[in-house]
């Protein structure tokens, strides 16, 4: 994101001021750039008619957090697993979660039930999808027949995110992987606000 000639790292904060920081500064800044960019706008326009914009912004965060948290090296893998940490779900579960809710609603605008068949599976559509504000479970399966139901609350299911991000305690560990991961965009705007000056 490109404001007032800076790449913010965070709202006000330029991803070039990060490239001093010691662990700690970086895994406090990873954890805020989370809340502002993903958990903070989901929490902010919860209620009703709002589940497809809380799930995408929650979704998302989630494997956000999963990049840095999670030691698998394909995204849904990884996904499945935070997502497990984070609702203690099965891994039938966790592999709907993220077909139907994660790829379906950002990659297609929709529940994505009907992907479910295809050559790879060789089988039927056997989930079917729905937002329920009205669910006191965040997520809720049900099986009636050959069917699986999933109703998934996307207000517990952002709450219970942001929740699991507040929790996480300083690690060394991952504030070096955090710092790694973001050190090639550190030195692209180095370049980008030299350019600038120049210009």
């Amino acid at each position: 994101m490109y404001i007032d000639s800076k790449v913010e790292f965070y709202p006000g904060l330029s991803i070039t001021a990060t490239a001093h920081f010691d662990d700690e500064a970086w895994f406090t800044a990873w954890k805020r750039r989370l809340r502002c960019y993903y958990f903070n706008p989901a929490q902010k326009i919860l209620g009703p008619d709002k589940g497809f914009a809380v799930m995408v912004l929650t979704c998302a965060g989630i494997e956000a957090m999963a990049s840095i948290l999670a030691t698998q090296p394909e995204p849904g893998p990884r996904f499945h697993s935070l997502a497990n940490d984070i609702y203690a779900l099965n891994e039938e579960a966790c592999r709907f979660l993220y077909t139907q809710y994660r790829c379906g609603l950002i990659h297609n605008g929709r529940t994505n039930q009907a992907a479910i068949r295809n050559a790879r599976h060789h089988r039927t559509p056997n989930v079917l999808s729905v937002m329920d504000p009205h669910q006191p479970q965040v997520l809720a399966i049900e099986k009636r027949g050959d069917r699986i139901f999933i109703s998934v609350n996307p207000n517990l299911f952002a709450k219970e995110a942001r929740r699991y991000l507040s929790d996480l305690n300083f690690n060394a560990e991952l504030a070096k992987k955090i710092r790694q991961e973001f050190e090639p965009d550190i030195a692209l705007a180095q370049e980008y606000e030299i350019a600038k000056r120049s210009a």
